[in-house]
């Protein structure tokens, strides 16, 4: 394998300029260097780039602002936002259909719309350890005694 190959020259890391194929000028004004590195455009233009020398994209760079025209009540939005990666959220018991005052009945087939009967509470069982066993032995009460019962005793 020929490591000095032109196969490997981008992804090779260090202080040289990157290959110019088909690149165009650098779009600082004056500037006649190869326009190599892509900066964006700004917000409301993802996608878009400028394309400038090594010198020029490191100082737009410095001088860029995401939020430059954006107002103090836009920005403080967009902070509270960016805390749920920019990702709509609601309220804990909160549904989303009645944001949009659609009746989620209306959304599944009868089937699933009809009532279901109110569970009832599983009684609740005594657990009987061996300890609990012997206390109602030596009192003479059964297992199955209830408290009213335990305490009259």
């Amino acid at each position: 394998m020929d490591l000095n190959s032109s196969f490997f020259d981008p992804l090779r890391i260090g202080d040289h300029e990157p290959v110019a194929t088909g690149v165009q000028g650098c779009a600082r004004m004056g500037c006649s260097q190869a326009g190599a590195y892509k900066a964006p455009k700004g917000r409301d233009r993802e996608g878009e780039y400028y394309h400038f020398c090594l010198e020029h994209v490191k100082d737009y760079n410095r001088n860029y602002n995401y939020f430059a025209g954006m107002g103090y009540e836009d920005l403080l939005s967009y902070q509270n936002e960016s805390i749920t990666g920019l990702r709509p959220t609601w309220r804990m018991g909160y549904h989303p259909a009645e944001q949009h005052n659609i009746d989620a009945r209306k959304l599944f087939d009868e089937a699933f719309a009809t009532p279901r009967p109110a569970a009832t509470p599983a009684p609740s069982v005594r657990r009987i350890t061996p300890m609990v066993k012997k206390s109602f032995e030596t009192m003479g009460l059964p297992t199955t005694s209830t408290s009213a019962e335990i305490a009259k005793h």
